[in-house]
């Protein structure tokens, strides 16, 4: 935490130190306002990630989890336990944290509650997020998962999407978050892209194709 904290700052970040649930974290926001925490475990054996920059001992291993904000948790608590399986951890002041699957690192859903946020117009755009997703095992898993929720009374439940490297399907919770049950095609990125050139050119949906080069004139260029 100590290095990440010295590498953010070295890059105009200001991190904070701070601790939830037991764990170290480093909390800081992105330039277009979107809120990072890095948090430090013991428990993780996911292989790290190392661009050469960073250590491989110091490498980032994976999402730990998400950080939902409401303005009540009495209907989130209610989807979460009845609709999406999750399981109750603890609680910590304002944060409530959930798990779900086999749990660990990349299971958790944290619920922040914050009475006096602004409603949610369900909008998105820079500085928001649009959607969390989480995978399910295969379409008929989801097909179970789409018709649970339908049958619990959530009906802002969509059909099966398309996405080209996954089927979706969305759910709008309680607090206007949008959650996804998705599964990933066999193929994975490699539909459109070989092994080799994976990751050289920029994929553009092809319902988007006729607006290619417009997207990506748009995009904020990436700095390594």
């Amino acid at each position: 935490m100590a290095f990440w904290a010295r590498h953010l700052k070295a890059h105009g970040f200001n991190p904070t130190a701070i601790e939830r649930f037991g764990e170290p974290l480093l909390h800081f926001t992105h330039p277009c306002g979107i809120e990072y925490g890095l948090v430090g475990i013991k428990d993780d054996n996911r292989k790290p990630y190392s661009n050469g920059v960073i250590p491989p001992e110091f490498g980032i291993r994976g999402t730990h989890g998400v950080t939902v904000s409401v303005r009540d948790l009495e209907n989130s608590a209610e989807f979460m336990h009845y609709g999406w399986t999750g399981k109750l951890l603890t609680t910590e002041g304002a944060f409530s944290r959930y798990q779900v699957g086999n749990g660990g690192s990349g299971t958790i859903v944290d619920f922040q509650l914050e009475p006096d946020l602004p409603q949610g117009s369900w909008g998105y755009g820079e500085g928001t997020v649009h959607h969390c997703a989480f995978e399910v095992t295969d379409l008929d898993v989801q097909s179970s998962v789409k018709l649970h929720l339908e049958g619990m009374g959530y009906t802002d439940v969509s059909d099966r999407k398309d996405r080209r490297y996954f089927e979706s399907v969305y759910v709008r919770t309680p607090g206007g978050a949008l959650f996804e049950a998705t599964v990933s095609k066999p193929q994975g990125f490699l539909i459109d892209e070989s092994f080799e050139d994976l990751g050289k050119t920029l994929q553009i949906p092809p319902q988007l194709g006729a607006r290619a080069k417009e997207i990506a004139a748009y995009l904020e260029p990436l700095k390594y």
